[in-house]
């Protein structure tokens, strides 16, 4: 609902369509197109297991699988138990699900993150910056992650390669 001249989406916990929880979302007509600066305000519910999400993801057919697409989390906030917030601020590359396993030999799929604290007392803003070959994450207008760079794997934006140990040859060239 609207009020006081903000848009205001609530998650309530209520049954609905076999979920235990009832949120609301914000679609766009159009596709974000590089070179472009998104930005959501909002204060987090303070509720462990619960997601307030700001989060881009490509659908080109309505009703095609998750492993048909990309999604971009500019932030899931949430409360852990200590009730720190954690930012997670992450890309996935579900279409690699089709073929990428772990090292256990589960399926599993290419995405790259971390977590930023916040506090849940105050609005912050999130934002991202969509540039041509990389995304910058903001908290509260300042640059927090390129999206790029991960202590574990730090060539994982070009290829993949450190999280999934059985990387398709012929998809590390694509």
């Amino acid at each position: 609902k609207v009020e006081d001249g903000e848009l205001r989406l609530y998650v309530t916990k209520e049954s609905r369509n076999g979920s235990e929880w009832c949120a609301a979302s914000v679609f766009t007509k159009e596709v974000l197109v590089p070179n472009s600066y998104v930005e959501c305000r909002f204060r987090a519910t303070q509720c462990t297991g619960v997601n307030n999400a700001f989060w881009l993801a490509c659908r080109t057919n309505k009703g095609e699988a998750m492993s048909d697409r990309y999604e971009v989390d500019i932030v899931e906030a949430r409360q852990d138990r200590s009730g720190i917030g954690k930012g997670h601020l992450a890309w996935h590359d579900w279409k690699t699900m089709a073929y990428a396993v772990d090292s256990d030999g589960r399926k599993a799929h290419v995405a790259q993150g971390i977590h930023v604290d916040h506090s849940f007392d105050e609005y912050h803003g999130w934002g991202l910056w969509y540039g041509e070959n990389e995304f910058i994450y903001y908290l509260d207008g300042k640059p927090v992650w390129n999206g790029k760079i991960h202590d574990k794997y730090p060539q994982q934006w070009q290829t993949g390669v450190g999280k999934l140990q059985n990387w398709f040859a012929d998809e590390e060239q694509r």
